[in-house]
C-alpha cells in the first residue's frame, strides 16, 4: 500500500503502548476489514508530527477480496488524516523496511507567520542566507558517519550513511530541502536541516558543518521541527 498522511496528531508511525499511532490505525482498520490479526510492515518509522506523502507498508492476507475492494473499504473506514492512495499484491517475499533501495525526505521552511501552514512547515522570522545553506547541502552528499546527527547507538557502522541526491528550492517564502538517500537515521534529516538553518543565520560556517559531518566535531546539532518534513517517497 501507497499511504499519505498527515502526522500532526500522530505520535509517530510505529504503535507504542500509548498514543495515537498510523500503524495503529491501519491495523485496526485492516483486522475489522478481514476479520484477522495483521502484521503491518511500514517502509520507515516516521517519528512524532511527521508527515509521508508516500508510505509504503505491506502485509499477508488470504482473504479473498480484491486489492481495488480492500482499497476503497480501507479509505472509508481510515480517519481523515490518512488516505491510500495505491494498492497492489507483490510477492510473497516483499517487505516494505528491507526491500528499499532508498527514500526520499523533504523539509519545508516559511520565512515569516503563516495560518493555513503552520502546522505543515517551520515558521522561520529572520533571514536566511540560502546561497550558504545551498552550499552546506552540497557537502552531505556520499558516504559519510552520521553518528552527530542521530541517535545514538553502539553499532559505529550503523552511522554510515549515503547520501545520493540533494536539492535545494527557494519560492517567495518558503525554502524546500529535498534529501534521498539509503538509510537514514532516527532525527537525521532534521538535524541536518535545523543545522543547515544556522548556516543560514550565520552561526556555522560550511567548514565546521563538514568536520560535524564526520564526527570530527562536536559543536551541537539543531533540530528543526517536525512539523515541517516529509516522507516523499520510498524507492524499490
Amino acid at each position: 500500500m501507497t499511504i499519505e498522511y498527515d502526522g500532526t496528531n500522530f505520535i509517530g508511525w510505529q504503535i507504542q503502548k500509548k498514543g495515537r499511532t498510523v500503524q495503529g490505525e491501519l491495523q485496526n482498520a485492516l483486522e475489522k476489514l478481514l476479520k484477522k490479526k495483521i502484521n503491518l510492515i511500514g517502509a520507515g518509522r516516521t517519528d512524532s508530527g511527521v508527515h509521508a506523502l508516500e508510505q509504503v507498508a505491506n502485509f499477508k492476507t488470504d482473504n479473498g477480496l480484491g486489492v481495488g475492494h480492500i482499497l476503497r473499504a480501507l479509505n472509508n473506514l481510515l480517519p481523515k488524516d490518512i488516505v491510500i492512495k495505491k494498492a497492489q499484491e507483490v510477492a510473497l517475499d516483499f517487505n516494505a523496511r528491507f526491500k528499499a533501495e532508498s527514500r526520499v525526505y523533504r523539509y519545508r521552511i516559511f520565512l515569516g507567520k503563516t495560518a493555513i501552514l503552520r502546522k505543515l512547515v517551520w515558521e522561520v522570522f529572520q533571514p536566511l542566507d540560502t546561497k550558504k545553506m545551498k552550499q552546506g547541502l552540497k557537502v552531505i552528499k556520499g558516504y559519510h558517519d552520521f553518528s552527530h546527527f542521530g541517535k545514538k547507538n553502539e553499532d559505529r557502522h550503523y552511522y554510515r550513511c549515503e547520501i545520493l541526491k540533494t536539492k535545494c528550492e527557494v519560492k517567495d517564502n518558503e525554502i524546500t530541502f529535498e534529501i534521498e538517500a539509503n538509510r537514514f537515521l532516527r532525527g537525521m534529516v532534521r538535524s541536518i536541516v535545523g543545522t543547515l538553518v544556522e548556516i543560514g543565520r550565520g552561526n556555522l560556517g560550511i567548514n565546521e558543518f563538514a568536520k560535524m559531518l564526520n564526527n570530527q566535531s562536536r559543536k551541537a546539532v539543531k533540530k528543526a521541527p517536525a512539523s515541517g518534513l516529509y516522507l516523499v517517497k520510498v524507492k524499490y
